[in-house]
């Protein structure tokens, strides 16, 4: 049996472990593991690029680390563009254009490389994308949910997550000493473009202030009234927590960040900007995302023993399962709700985080 393996989207920690699990897994049972390298891109030449994974190569200690060490990629490659361009067209995938045009590259990649069932990571979109390709010539597949961002439905957790917040409530507790010992309030921008769990999360861990996330409309002149309060009582510095994808309010600027920024300081507010960017994604992964990473290799394995196919793989607190991968597609990204536990939280800790959901 030839087992494929993808690591599709954005880099997350814990990606590494889950890789070393299904080498160690499959070799158990006899079977290769092909890794297509670069994620896509890989599969767009018209050689595929891969590699024969073995247990050899990760005696250099690489499960511990972050990245993903088959490599991946976030844009869309320029064979897709240019095949989207020319409307290739697929009725049954037709509503997602990025899986009509990666079609022929996927179909011909697991082809050529005769594997029998593709293993991939991904987040939402990814694993839209590679779920319809794979059912066109009835590929069977097992998805693992990987993002930081955690906003893949119908699992708890996503792989990279946890260690994202962690990472971030740590770099948080070290800028706070400098807001306090120069009384700077600091505007901390978080990735999350369509969601803001990692953002509210952080927050609510970090002891932030404010925490500004893209499913709450908020006011501004209601957190500059939480600092002027803040500074009666003595408290001459804080932490605001914004989601890259907060949409600014004045379309001169990219991010909410910079126009907080410069609102701020208007009203003489002493502010500072840190952007953790990627560095909280490429972190190397915590406790939780190495054991769930591992748990999900080696139960993505064990799914390929007992042919149970087309499944995606869960991640609770305390358990792992499965559920079925077209329920996933056909359901919407996870985004923060009202009555949501985080939600609760921040309001009860009395963190500012807005004033109405957006429908």
């Amino acid at each position: 049996m030839r087992i494929g393996i993808i690591t599709a989207g954005g880099d997350c920690p814990g990606l590494n472990a889950f890789i070393k699990k299904v080498v160690d897994k499959a070799s158990q049972l006899g079977a290769e593991v092909i890794g297509f390298k670069n994620g896509k891109t890989g599969m767009c030449k018209s050689v595929p690029d891969t590699v024969l994974l073995t247990a050899k190569d990760f005696e250099n200690g690489i499960d511990m680390i972050g990245g993903t060490m088959l490599g991946s990629c976030i844009r869309d490659t320029q064979k897709i563009k240019d095949a989207i361009k020319k409307g290739i067209q697929l009725p049954a995938i037709n509503e997602n254009g990025v899986a009509v045009a990666f079609f022929p590259f996927f179909k011909n990649a697991v082809e050529k490389m005769k594997i029998d069932v593709l293993i991939m990571s991904g987040g939402d979109s990814s694993i839209d994308i590679f779920a319809k390709c794979a059912n066109q010539i009835d590929l069977p597949l097992i998805a693992i949910p990987k993002t930081i961002d955690n906003n893949v439905a119908l699992t708890e957790f996503c792989l990279g997550y946890s260690s994202a917040v962690e990472i971030s409530k740590n770099l948080i507790e070290g800028i706070r000493n400098t807001a306090r010992s120069h009384s700077q309030w600091i505007i901390f921008q978080t990735m999350g473009g369509g969601t803001g769990e990692l953002a509210m999360n952080t927050g609510i861990s970090s002891g932030a202030d404010v925490i500004l996330v893209p499913e709450v409309k908020f006011n501004y002149l209601k957190i500059l009234q939480k600092i002027e309060d803040d500074n009666r009582r003595g408290k001459k510095f804080g932490v605001i927590i914004v989601a890259e994808g907060v949409p600014p309010s004045n379309k001169k600027y990219k991010y909410a960040t910079d126009e907080l920024f410069d609102l701020l300081s208007k009203n003489n507010v002493s502010a500072r900007i840190t952007i953790a960017g990627h560095y909280i994604r490429g972190c190397n992964p915590n406790a939780f995302d190495y054991m769930i990473g591992s748990l999900g290799g080696a139960y993505a394995v064990e799914l390929i023993q007992n042919r149970t196919f087309n499944k995606m793989i869960t991640f609770g607190e305390s358990n792992v399962g499965m559920v079925n991968l077209g329920d996933v597609i056909s359901s919407e990204a996870d985004k923060l709700k009202k009555d949501d536990n985080l939600t609760e939280f921040a309001r009860a800790l009395d963190i500012y985080i807005g004033d109405e959901f957006i429908d």
